[in-house]
């Protein structure tokens, strides 16, 4: 009852003294953080104001990776809401359940934040070269920035960070520096390169698939991807008398369709691969059909019942006949010769090759050439 009525008293004494005591909590508090902010290193620091432009999934903070790098233009924040993990039953994928997938992810949906697909390249140590003159090409299309490259090759990834090449990842993936074609190495790279696509598939990334050892007469983007992204499927035929789809170039959207078939293609690439993975990387194997993802991509879109295809007109995307391919040609393709010697010698003798012998720079008269043709 005597505390009963003390409550009031007690109650504005308490008010008093919070109000008495919190400017003096708070010098306090305020002059504590900054004696532990001081005392911070100066990397410790950095992270800390760093922290609101790393990624985030699922309300876990991901560090910006050290091994790819993002132009200002797409850098921004973006959150990635779920990451699709597939099974695989080979162990070169174990980095896509790790940073390799994170990162990956990181930078396709951040093109995606000002594009509606992903433009994919992969290389190896074999085409840089090739591909230094090819991004020359298509820097006439201000288009780069829309395009990832994708290498399992450290040196690789340098080099084209050298070349002012802003959209690129590593990922790790061991094998031997250099392959050939019929290698146990080069069918695994296949096999791991398919996978990658599957990966982003799954994950609801539509991917544009280009190759470097071709040029663009103009921006494939309108013609290919911009103008079709509500279908599944968009590639052209290997030649006028053969129904085989080419996948040096296809747009393959994220559609359940899509998956289907590339889950197919990818699900027979693996079980195939398997009974050569004990064997060592630089043995010759010659050519495993059943690995070969072109084969089983259009075995795979020979069985869809519910496929939305469009397939391109040859004389605006096909392969390479002559220096002069007419009007209309969009993009040429070097097809039809072996080696990727033979491939830049080719491309020189026609006038179309854009890197200066260096590899440092891009010719001066790159887009005047195209003009011309």
């Amino acid at each position: 009852m005597l505390l009963q009525s003390r409550a009031p008293l007690y109650l504005v004494i308490f008010i008093c003294t919070g109000i008495y005591l919190a400017p003096k909590l708070q010098s306090c508090v305020s002059s504590s953080l900054n004696t532990l902010d001081a005392s911070r290193k100066p990397a410790d620091r950095e992270g800390v104001q760093q922290a609101s432009n790393n990624l985030l999934i699922d309300n876990t903070i991901i560090d910006s990776a050290p091994n790819i790098k993002i132009s200002s233009a797409i850098g921004d924040t973006h959150r990635i809401t779920s990451v699709v993990m597939p099974h695989y039953i080979h162990s070169m994928f174990d980095g896509l359940k790790t940073e390799d997938g994170t990162n990956l992810l990181k930078i396709c949906r951040m093109i995606l934040r000002h594009y509606t697909s992903v433009t994919l390249q992969f290389l190896t140590a074999g085409y840089l070269e090739m591909t230094k003159s090819w991004i020359c090409n298509i820097e006439c299309f201000d288009v780069v920035s829309r395009v990832l490259f994708v290498t399992t090759d450290s040196n690789v990834y340098s080099e084209l960070h050298k070349f002012n090449v802003t959209n690129v990842i590593l990922l790790h993936f061991k094998t031997l520096p250099s392959f050939s074609f019929g290698q146990v190495a080069y069918w695994k790279y296949m096999v791991y390169r398919t996978g990658i696509v599957h990966f982003l598939l799954q994950n609801d990334i539509p991917v544009f698939i280009t190759e470097s050892d071709a040029v663009w007469f103009h921006d494939a983007h309108p013609a290919m991807v911009d103008k079709y992204n509500n279908i599944d499927i968009v590639a052209a035929r290997n030649s006028d008398n053969d129904s085989t789809l080419c996948g040096g170039m296809v747009y393959l959207n994220s559609t359940t369709t899509v998956k289907q078939i590339w889950n197919k293609t990818f699900e027979g690439m693996e079980d195939s691969i398997m009974k050569y993975v004990s064997k060592n990387d630089d043995e010759f194997i010659g050519n495993v059909k059943h690995v070969n993802d072109l084969q089983q991509f259009n075995k795979a879109v020979r069985e869809s019942t519910n496929l939305n295809i469009e397939i391109l007109s040859r004389a605006a995307f096909g392969s390479w006949s002559s220096s002069h391919p007419g009007p209309g040609r969009i993009v040429s393709q070097n097809n039809w010769v072996t080696g990727n010697a033979a491939k830049i010698e080719r491309a020189k003798k026609a006038g179309f090759w854009f890197v200066t012998d260096d590899g440092l720079s891009c010719l001066n008269n790159s887009c005047v050439k195209l003009e011309n043709k």
